[in-house]
């Protein structure tokens, strides 16, 4: 969804580009908390990987990326 709301791009595209970067997509702020607080209750990644928390599917995406490529 744009912030208009209309539909842009396909969701499925999305979905895989998280898959692809092993993100996990939450469907609420609230649920975005709440993992967010059980990652900072866990343990951090280990080795070469990396958590990214964002209220942005396109920032996320450009952070993913980024990191990839560093």
């Amino acid at each position: 969804m744009s912030h208009t709301g209309s539909v842009v791009g396909s969701d499925q595209a999305f979905d895989a580009a998280l898959r692809y970067h092993r993100a996990i997509r939450v469907d609420s702020i609230r649920d975005m908390l709440d993992l967010a607080e059980a990652a900072m209750l866990g343990s951090f990644p280990q080795g070469n990987r990396l958590g990214i928390i964002t209220i942005s599917g396109g920032a996320g995406i450009l952070m993913a990326d980024a990191a990839y490529k560093a």
